[in-house]
């Protein structure tokens, strides 16, 4: 959902240049692709058909998986929060920042 309104809102905004706006789905799309192989691996441990291995591998798999996403998940909302406040920074009135506090689902 964040991410979602993330990249809505990048893409509406027109604080960023077309170059910016490109750099920054670039950095997107590698947080989202990062995750799901972090959950790649996950469905590995969870399949126990056809991957053998002991409980405690497995939590530990399962541990490593979840301080991943986490971290992927706290890189994707600080990447997010500098571009919002990159964006209300190059706002030129109250006018511009309630539109981009709105475009973020900021109000």
């Amino acid at each position: 959902k964040e991410y979602k309104r993330s990249i809505e809102g990048i893409r509406s905004d027109a604080h960023f240049s077309p170059e910016e706006k490109a750099s920054m789905l670039r950095v997107y799309s590698g947080i989202i692709e990062e995750s799901m192989q972090h959950l790649d691996a996950l469905s590995l441990v969870i399949n126990a058909f056809t991957t053998r291995m002991t409980d405690e591998k497995r939590m530990e798999i399962i541990g490593g998986v979840r301080t991943a996403l986490q971290k992927n998940y706290d890189d994707l909302r600080t990447f997010s929060g500098g571009n919002i406040r990159l964006s209300l920074a190059r706002a030129k009135d109250q006018k511009e920042i309630s539109v981009i506090k709105s475009l973020y689902g900021l109000q």
